[in-house]
């Protein structure tokens, strides 16, 4: 203990002021006694100022100790270890590149011509229809008849070219104003010259207007498809004996329509089509995965891309959007999904050459992928061609498609909830000159607690034993997955001696498979698995919430670690974060802030304990054996009043400047002075002071060798009461009185 003041060696320095009147004439020997009190009654407090037989004002020990409400001592150091970040332990989450084809599907086909449903598409005349070579007037009577023959109309269909039908109906709508009323109307649909169906009509009044379907295509799994083209229709009539109502007119086409009418290829001019697709890309599971649908990953940065969009079909795409709904903005909700949309100028052209691509920041969105897969919905739809009759016609085949790649790139996680895999993080920096591994040797790489204090303590202090000790982590933590950490504490003395903490078998602290730890060395070899040391991080993931983690005699070797005295304390370690993969939220940065604090409670046991302490203490003043006065005989009474716990057995050894032994006081075969230990309670605090005096007695040869005396070793055995365990308070002290019978030769010459 760097400032236990040696009292009973001051009395020596008595000497110093020893001095006799002798006559003036030599020759003659005067020889007396002297008794005197060399120090008065004093009070030395266990821990206190520079009066205290410990000085915590002194710049080793002025933040060692601390103080409890009963006076109770504990050392203690308390800092903050600078542990690596655990980014490692952030999962990297990947997806594959989706490339998609939006096919146009099947076509509908609705208007054939620009004509509305009083339009003309084709007419027959009353002459043909009825084959009369004279032209009646209003009131003639016309007799009963039929057609002599089919009468073809061609049908005006201008934005109609040609349609492969799959499956459907045409509508023929037409006006009669032929002046008679028919009884039957027959009506067959053309191809060219290929017929597709007919209908007919029943008691078609004048100025009436009809409609009827003919079916192109009823059933497309079995029926083949029908090609229409330069479309016409064949028309019969008959009627019966009746008066012209109006003068003769015609039968008139006002419309054909299509009716559910899809085709596989149409050349036309057709209105807008719109399709539909839904896909998904992929996320590698291999470091994160989404099993339930309320996971998410929450983005620091990332990027969306849709690339390379081609469009194969004979339109332009004014309005393409792909919609992303498991890729979301605050707050969250499926009315905030990502919607990527491409119109106005950046409308996709016909039959485009030049890909078209656009980016999205995806900053601090969530992407909620269950499953690993995050799912995308394209919908096109196409120009309407038959809102200009100056448009062209287009040739469309169902197969023609949209197609695009879906990349998400750099994507790097603010925040993700859900189930990362377990990943291995180093606490420790790694320095690249010895490869992979983290040795507890490396001072680049270790984690190092200095304790300046106890590097003195160490120096001088032998065999106590502590009680109570314990090394605490105080932590906060940013996540609520599971860690486990392993890792090795390696302490050493003052004399480079090394040893490990320990975890007692058994209990939650011992590593049973080292394998984990492998990267761990001590000195170039692996760690063996009983001097690892493992500890769980079981943290609801708040930063604000701190929580502890205790090494203590119930879990570990702590006790027998302090009593070693390591005036430092090396570690390494490595967490193992979501061992067994269950869902929680990890962030970024992973925030792992432990502060340490080693405490140790003057709580003790002691039993052929030492303490050794070397002080300079030169004593060149003091008379020599050819001085003319010199110290004969000489011996100090010390009374004592030991309040302290500690009892001392102490010797002296005087040293010369070589730090050769010159004399021991006591002599070796004598007893060494003794202070008895204070009687204690239950607890091991003293009750009482333990009162006792000794001598120490110095013979004329020792005497004489004191004034080469330089320096002064200090060697006392240390025990506590009885042996047993006990504590130390601020406020023990111990009284001392020393006095001193001398007696002194004085030569006269």
């Amino acid at each position: 203990m760097k400032t236990i003041k040696p009292y009973i060696l001051s009395a020596v320095a008595v000497l110093l002021f020893i001095q006799c009147e002798t006559p003036g004439d030599p020759n003659f020997t005067l020889s007396h006694q002297m008794d005197t009190p060399l120090i008065a009654e004093s009070r030395f407090q266990f821990l206190g100022d520079k009066n205290a037989l410990i000085d915590t004002t002194s710049e080793d020990f002025s933040d060692l100790f601390t103080v409890d409400g009963d006076h109770l001592i504990t050392l203690t150091k308390q800092d903050l270890f600078e542990f690596e970040d655990l980014n490692d332990a952030i999962p990297v989450i990947d997806a594959t590149t989706a490339q998609f084809e939006t096919q146009v599907g099947e076509i509908s086909i609705s208007d054939f011509s620009s004509q509305d449903e009083n339009g003309n598409l084709g007419e027959a005349g009353f002459e043909n229809l009825t084959g009369q070579t004279v032209t009646p007037q209003e009131g003639d009577f016309i007799p009963g008849a039929q057609s002599p023959f089919p009468v073809n109309i061609d049908l005006d269909t201008d934005f109609f070219e040609s349609a492969t039908i799959k499956q459907g109906s045409i509508e023929i709508v037409l006006r009669n104003e032929l002046g008679i009323d028919l009884d039957l109307l027959t009506l067959e649909l053309f191809s060219d010259d290929n017929s597709v169906g007919s209908v007919t009509f029943s008691n078609f009044s004048h100025g009436t207007t009809e409609s009827d379907k003919i079916t192109i295509v009823e059933n497309p799994d079995v029926d083949p498809e029908v090609l229409l083209t330069n479309l016409n229709v064949d028309v019969e009539i008959e009627w019966s004996g009746q008066t012209l109502q109006t003068d003769p007119g015609s039968l008139i086409v006002n419309g054909v329509q299509g009716q559910d009418l899809v085709a596989s290829q149409v050349v036309a001019q057709i209105p807008s089509q719109d399709f539909f697709f839904s896909g998904s890309a992929d996320f590698d599971n291999s470091e994160f995965n989404f099993t339930s649908a309320d996971h998410y990953v929450e983005l620091q940065s990332g990027t969306l891309s849709i690339e390379n969009i081609l469009n194969s079909i004979d339109l332009e795409i004014p309005s393409l959007q792909i919609s992303f709904p498991d890729i979301r903005t605050a707050p969250w909700t499926e009315a905030d999904s990502l919607v990527i949309s491409f119109e106005g100028a950046n409308a996709i052209p016909a039959n485009n050459s030049q890909p078209i691509s656009q980016s999205v920041d995806l900053t601090n969105t969530r992407i909620y992928a269950q499953n690993n897969e995050i799912k995308y919905n394209t919908s096109a739809i196409t120009e309407d061609t038959q809102d200009d009759s100056g448009n062209s016609l287009s040739t469309i085949n169902e197969s023609d498609a949209v197609s695009a790649d879906v990349n998400l790139d750099n994507l790097t996680i603010s925040e993700a909830f859900g189930v990362p895999s377990t990943q291995q993080a180093l606490l420790n920096n790694d320095d690249p000159s010895n490869g992979t591994v983290i040795d507890l040797l490396n001072d680049s790489e270790a984690e190092i607690i200095e304790i300046d204090g106890i590097r003195d303590l160490s120096q001088k202090v032998d065999g106590i034993e502590f009680s109570n000790a314990s090394l605490d982590f105080n932590y906060s933590f940013n996540s609520d997955l599971p860690v486990r950490v392993i890792g090795a504490f390696l302490g050493r003395d003052s004399n480079g001696n090394q040893f490990f903490l320990q975890a007692l078998p058994g209990t939650n602290r011992t590593v049973t498979d080292a394998t984990d730890a492998e990267r761990l060395r001590f000195d170039g070899n692996t760690i063996p698995a009983n001097d690892l040391i493992q500890f769980e991080i079981d943290h609801p993931g708040d930063p604000e919430i701190t929580e502890q983690i205790i090494f203590d005699r119930t879990n570990t070797t702590i006790n027998e670690f302090f009593s070693r005295l390591p005036d430092e304390i090396r570690f390494v370690g490595i967490a193992l974060v979501n061992e067994e993969e269950t869902s929680g939220t990890i962030r970024n940065p992973i925030q792992f802030n432990p502060e340490y604090s080693v405490n140790i409670p003057l709580s003790l046991r002691a039993e052929n304990a030492t303490f050794v302490d070397t002080t300079s203490q030169d004593l060149g003043n003091l008379p020599g054996p050819d001085d003319d006065s010199m110290i004969e005989e000489g011996s100090l009474e010390i009374q004592y009043g030991n309040r302290i716990p500690l009892g001392f057995t102490l010797r002296l050894d005087f040293l010369d400047e070589n730090n050769r032994v010159l004399t021991t006081a006591p002599v070796s075969n004598d007893d060494p002075l003794r202070f008895d230990a204070a009687p204690v309670d239950g607890n091991g605090i003293s009750t009482a002071a333990s009162n006792g005096n000794t001598t120490l007695s110095l013979s004329r040869s020792q005497l004489d060798l004191l004034n080469q005396t330089r320096n002064i070793r200090l060697s006392a055995g240390v025990q506590t009461s009885d042996g047993d365990e006990v504590s130390i308070r601020d406020t023990d002290d111990v009284t001392i009185r020393i006095s001193g019978r001398f007696k002194i030769l004085n030569q006269v010459n």
